[in-house]
């Protein structure tokens, strides 16, 4: 299976070489690049699962066993400034066969009475002939016609699959890049939120930070938390804050909007059906190939005609003259069959399968344009989906930056809550050493008690026991009672002196100063808020000690026996009573009889046992009594202690009673403010959807008039544009007309210095045909009635613009009475949730609550009253809006009065162009006529130029088989000579080694400075040369030359031996000068055999002149 590498822009296969396992990227690329001239950098490769075709990739796409394709895309061809221009392309058509030699035959009559019959049968075998010819030429072409719409077929359906995959990597991208987006911006969004919510606050801080006293307990200086914050420096900090926020939000803003255009990019179920569907062209594709068939057909049919008429000529030539004459008439009745049906017929074919490769190449082209056009949008989708991820990490970074800056301004939040949770802590802390001490006097007592009970007891047992028992016998008996230590730090003592009364001092401070703030600055999220809040919240806690105390104590063993007396007294008291209610009836019965009856005897005993039974009880009760009162008496502290929790509990059971009764009437009063805020809700949400209904329909009012306006815009540039096309249409039919009239010599040079750049260019075209004339015209019509058709929609958009602006005034009339109403609702709605939450929120100091409840009323009255001053101001606004659309609706009557006479100029220029037209129309027939006459002549002189064609064309065969082998020989001579040349270059490598081992080191460098003469350090061009060159021995002469060399003892034999080398090589360069002088008029070496003959001239002489000034050395001339 192979590998095929597509062009994605132009669908062409890029002829490279066969690529093998083991091949790299940089390979493949430098391939591309050597066959489309694409810079490495600018390609971008994608495989069939439309990703970026790397290592790995390519290895497996060149060990697959399947048919893989590779999409190259140039990215210079995408780029803005080089990408967008229009597509030209040339039409791959074959230029048409001459059809003047068969239209233009005439058979000549075998009646004809000064025509024999050798010249009849010359002219029927030609005429027949003729027709083959030009049905084979026909048959040819359209075949490759064909060939060419399959191509471009294919072509294009390449196009659209690699614009499928270059859509496929957008989606990849995008969806890698939406979902790096989505995981950043919601944390992005909370935490920009919050900084925003906390600048939006500060202020109210720090003022809160002003109202907050600090307890003279605490300082005994007039002072306020204010006083512990460097303020002037926290502003400044406040304001690079708010700078840098500022900074931060515009950005996450321009990347969300970058997001959301990446989000509503180009996608593959958003590709125009009328530009990438190809299966309209399956069935010209299947008409070509009919024609094709028709053709061959018609072809085979002429081809048999034409063997049995060379028999009939054949039998005529041969056989008697009384039979020729009818044989000729059937001929003649046979050429008109092959003239006036197949060979029209074929002709037809061919013009149908020549049109069809016209509209293949036309849908190419605009499929290419709108390719290019889409390419383009996803080019610049990518390069911007490209530094998205850096812009979000930069983001990112800039978040924990900003977060790390804006703990500092938390502090500033979080101070005043945190200040009230510390005042409630300290109280709280003071009333658990006060509780802790009561309660350690309290156990101390009880143990002290225990502990003197435990001295008597032991004292009796010595008095009484102890001294019967031998002494020193019971180790631990002498042994002291245990001594009892509790003990309290007095670390507490450094708290502030702070009570409950003052906690309450400071809630109700907080209390007033919320109350009386403005409740448009009240948040619920602000540090006063929250510090109101924590003392609701933690107040209770100054109570919770004894309570957790006391909850202890009933949760260990202490009180157990206690507990357990008291469980099972209630349960015998329980069984009393139940026995008591069934003998009562039994006691209350008396006899009047003297002798009482067995029921009566039955029932005084039954009721003599209930009676024992309860004074067994009784007595058990009594015993149970006497124990508690004895296990009291023992310990009478513990009793006052309880005695003393009694009366507590009681007291905060009438607590807990009240404050029942309390949070009833407050969860009345919530369930009332829900009720409420449920209504305001619902009339709210009423509100809210009719307000989006009326901004709606003013929002496409508004984008009617924009729309409007830009139609109004944009008809004076599309009538500049049909000006323009208009005169544009002009200068076309003038030049296709005169590319009609297009005559030689000196009429010609005159026309051409009188034309229009557009006519000069039709003159330097090729002469079109009338069928091309034709549909020219056919567009240039359309084009006109398109225009038109456009003028005539924009004057029915500008007709309904001016229907739907009437209505613009009541609609917004009704938009601001509903933006009025919603903002009075959302008024109360937001006093109805800050009252819920203040309710919510003053449960333990209600009446603080209700203070600032009253104030908050009294705010919201002055609220409803700004708001009627602001009806009134907003009717008034309403009125003079109603005046200001009164104008811009007679402005723009007066703008569509004025469109609609320029429409008027416009429709009678377009009749008189028409008329123009017409006119132009008629020339060009007459001028059509007129060529048809100059034509026939001319096809007949052509009929007589193709005979004489046809006499050279055997002569122009044997020309160019001889040219042929000349230019074999010419190669041949080039091969021998560039190898001839190689191997003079080492000769004279070797002559230049030769000459610096015999002569000194400074006479080789003074030769060389002088003469230019160089010579390589390795010599890898000497070899053998092939037999076609008399010094085929070259590289023997050469190791025999350095074995001469090297064998050189002393100068005067390499002097001598220098001799004799130069003069072979001299030899050997006077025959290769004359086989290149011989071929000279073939080879272009001249040059380079001059140069190599010069510089051995130069080198022979310079020897010599050595050998000279050596002999005379030798012989003492000097």
């Amino acid at each position: 299976m192979s590998l095929k590498v597509y062009q994605a822009e132009t669908g062409i296969l890029l002829p490279l070489q066969r690529l093998v396992p083991g091949d790299t990227v940089d390979m493949l690329r430098a391939d591309i690049e050597a066959v489309t001239f694409i810079p490495q950098k600018f390609q971008v490769l994608l495989g069939s699962n439309a990703q970026i075709v790397k290592q790995s990739m390519l290895t497996t796409l060149l060990s697959s066993q399947k048919d893989e394709r590779i999409f190259i895309f140039n990215r210079l061809a995408l780029m803005q400034q080089t990408g967008n221009k229009p597509v030209h392309m040339s039409i791959d058509i074959e230029p048409p066969v001459p059809s003047d030699t068969v239209v233009g035959l005439k058979v000549i009559s075998p009646l004809a009475p000064n025509l024999s019959s050798k010249e009849r049968v010359i002219a029927f075998k030609r005429a027949f002939s003729e027709h083959i010819s030009y049905g084979q030429a026909l048959r040819k072409i359209a075949n490759k016609h064909a060939k060419t719409c399959e191509r471009l077929l294919e072509e294009q359906s390449i196009q659209v699959e690699g614009l499928t995959m270059a859509l496929c990597n957008l989606f990849t991208h995008r969806k890698s890049v939406l979902d790096s987006y989505d995981s950043f911006i919601a944390p992005a969004q909370i935490q920009i939120s919050s900084h925003t919510e906390l600048l939006h606050g500060i202020a109210a801080d720090l003022d809160t930070l002003t109202m907050i006293p600090i307890h003279e307990a605490i300082v005994s200086e007039s002072k306020v938390l204010n006083d512990y914050i460097p303020r002037d420096k926290l502003l400044r900090w406040i304001n690079d804050c708010r700078v840098a926020h500022d900074e931060l939000v515009d950005k996450v803003q321009s990347i969300s909007v970058t997001m959301n255009d990446v989000r509503a990019g180009a996608r593959i179920d958003q590709l125009e059906p009328e530009d990438f569907d190809l299966s309209k062209l399956d069935p010209l594709l299947d008409i070509v190939r009919k024609l094709v068939g028709q053709i061959e057909s018609r072809q085979n049919i002429l081809e048999r005609d034409f063997t049995r008429v060379e028999t009939i000529l054949a039998d005529i030539s041969n056989g008697p003259d009384d039979q020729a004459g009818d044989r000729f008439e059937a001929l003649e009745h046979l050429y008109k069959i092959h003239f006036e049906e197949y060979i029209p017929e074929i002709t037809r074919c061919d013009r149908q399968v020549r049109e069809t490769v016209v509209q293949f190449s036309d849908s190419k082209a605009h499929l290419t344009q709108a390719l290019m056009e889409k390419l383009l949008e996803l080019a610049k989708q990518q390069s911007t989906i490209y530094i998205i991820p850096q812009a979000l990490m930069a983001l990112d970074k800039e978040l924990r930056v900003q977060a790390e800056a804006f703990l500092q301004l938390l502090h500033v939040h979080r101070m005043p809550p945190a200040w009230g949770a510390a005042f409630i802590e300290i109280v709280r802390r003071r009333e658990h050493s006060k509780v802790l001490g009561d309660k350690v006097n309290q156990i101390m007592g009880i143990l002290t008690s225990f502990q003197n009970q435990e001295e008597a007891r032991r004292d009796t047992f010595r008095t009484e026991i102890e001294r019967y028992l031998p002494k020193g016998l019971l180790k631990g008996l002498e042994s002291a009672t245990p001594s009892i230590k509790l003990s309290i730090s007095e670390d507490e003592i450094l708290l502030p002196n702070l009570t409950k009364d003052d906690v309450t001092a400071f809630s109700q401070m907080v209390a007033s100063l919320r109350a009386i703030q403005d409740p448009s600055t009240v948040q619920t999220s602000g540090s006063l808020s929250k510090l109101h809040a924590m003392m609701v919240q933690m107040s209770p806690q100054v109570d919770s000690p004894l309570l957790d105390f006391e909850e202890l104590i009933s949760n260990s063993t202490f009180c157990d026996r206690i507990v357990k007396l008291e469980a099972e007294n209630a349960k015998l008291r329980k069984e009393v009573v139940e026995m008591r209610a069934q003998a009562a009836p039994v006691s209350q019965t008396s006899t009047a009889f003297r002798h009482p009856s067995m029921n009566d005897v039955l029932s005084s005993s039954h009721s003599t046992k209930q009676e024992e039974k309860i004074k067994a009880y009784e007595a058990r009760i009594k015993n149970l009594e006497q124990l508690l009162q004895q296990s009291y008496s023992t310990s009478g502290a513990v009793e006052k202690t309880h005695v003393t929790d009694r009366r507590l509990m009681q007291e905060m059971e009438s607590t807990i009673q009240t404050m029942t009764l309390e949070k009833e009437r407050i969860l009345k009063e919530n369930q009332q403010f829900c009720d409420q805020l449920q209504q305001s809700t619902q009339r709210i949400s009423e509100l809210t959807t009719l307000y989006q209904n009326v901004r709606e329909s003013h929002d496409k009012l508004r984008n009617e008039k924009q729309t409007t306006d830009v139609q109004l815009s944009n008809t004076l540039v599309e009538l500049k544009k049909l000006q323009d096309f208009l005169v544009e249409v002009r200068e076309y039919m003038e030049g296709c007309c005169l590319s009609l009239r297009r005559d030689t010599g000196s009429e010609q040079k005159s026309d051409i210095e009188e034309q229009t750049p557009v006519q000069l260019n039709h003159m330097r075209s090729k002469p079109a045909s009338i069928d091309e004339l034709r549909r020219c015209m056919r567009v240039l019509k359309d084009d006109i009635l398109w225009h038109a058709a456009m003028m005539e929609s924009m004057k029915n958009s500008m007709q309904d613009s001016q229907d739907g602006s009437d209505v613009t005034q009541s609609v917004a009339a009704e938009m601001v009475t509903l933006i009025q109403r919603l903002g009075e609702t959302e008024e109360r709605l937001r006093i109805a949730e800050n009252d819920l939450t203040v309710a919510q929120a003053h449960e333990a100091v209600l009446e603080a609550d209700l203070e600032s409840l009253k104030v908050l009323y009294e705010r919201a009255e002055g609220h409803v009253a700004a708001a009627k001053v602001q009806r009134n101001e907003h009717q008034a606004q309403q009125e003079k809006n109603a005046l200001e659309l009164k104008r811009l609706q007679d402005l723009q009557e007066s703008q569509i009065e004025q469109h609609r006479t320029s429409e008027v100029v416009l429709q009678k220029q377009i009749e008189q162009i028409k008329k123009e037209l017409e006119q132009t129309q008629a020339d060009s027939m007459a001028d059509i006529e007129s060529q048809k006459q100059a034509h026939t002549k001319a096809i007949e002189q052509m009929r007589l130029d193709m005979q004489q064609d046809l006499s050279q064309r055997e002569l122009s065969r044997l020309a160019f088989s001889q040219v042929q082998q000349m230019r074999e020989q010419i190669e041949d001579w080039n091969i021998v000579c560039r190898l001839s040349l190689q191997h003079l270059t080492g000769c004279l490598d070797a002559l230049v080694r030769l000459v610096q081992h015999t002569l000194s080191e400074d006479v080789v460098y003074a030769l060389i400075r002088n003469n230019g003469l160089t010579g390589s350090t390795e010599n890898c061009c000497l070899s053998k040369l092939s037999d076609t060159f008399s010094i085929s021995d070259a590289g023997a002469h050469y190791d025999d030359t350095k074995s001469l060399i090297e064998g050189f003892g002393n100068d005067d034999d390499a002097l001598g031996g220098m001799s004799k080398f130069i003069e072979h090589y001299d030899l050997l360069l006077r025959e290769l000068y004359s086989k290149v002088v011989s071929a000279g008029a073939y080879l272009d070496v001249s040059d380079s055999v001059d140069r190599i003959e010069k510089r051995w001239s130069d080198l022979t002489g310079i020897v010599y002149y050595a050998i000279d000034v050596q002999d005379f050395l030798k012989n003492n001339l000097f």
